[in-house]
């Protein structure tokens, strides 16, 4: 049987989900794509983004790697900064909250563990995310 099994071969989409952010500063908003990542500790960001909102960011007392399935890290290096606190805007849901910054990563947004261990959503797979 020379057929593969759609289920393990078959080319998975990630889990995103549409965000708005503002800049509680300076009032900029925007409408990004959130990647909902049970494997991810904390609450990243794009530099890219960063950078169209003009948000602020801070330098953290100590720099934190992202390591990935394959060993290599996200970003390319170590993160140095996270922001300031920023508008996360989930459909009705909203909550004020930090982002650690990634330099160059593939998604606008990470939405990690910090946020879904204190929330615990409802996912559904097809529909979205209900916080």
């Amino acid at each position: 049987d020379n057929q593969e099994d759609t289920t393990v071969s078959s080319q998975v989409l990630p889990f995103l989900i549409p965000v708005v952010l503002g800049n509680q500063q300076n009032g900029m908003r925007g409408r990004f794509g959130a990647l909902v990542d049970t494997g991810c500790t904390r609450c990243l960001i794009n530099q890219l983004v960063v950078d169209e909102l003009k948000l602020s960011v801070e330098f953290m007392k100590q720099p934190m790697k992202f390591e990935q399935v394959d060993g290599s890290l996200l970003g390319g290096k170590p993160s140095f900064t996270m922001t300031v606190p920023v508008k996360l805007e989930i459909g009705v849901h909203w909550e004020i909250l930090r982002f650690i910054v990634v330099q160059d990563m593939r998604e606008d947004v990470i939405l990690g563990l910090v946020l879904l261990d204190h929330w615990q959503p409802t996912i559904w797979w097809e529909g979205g995310l209900d916080i």
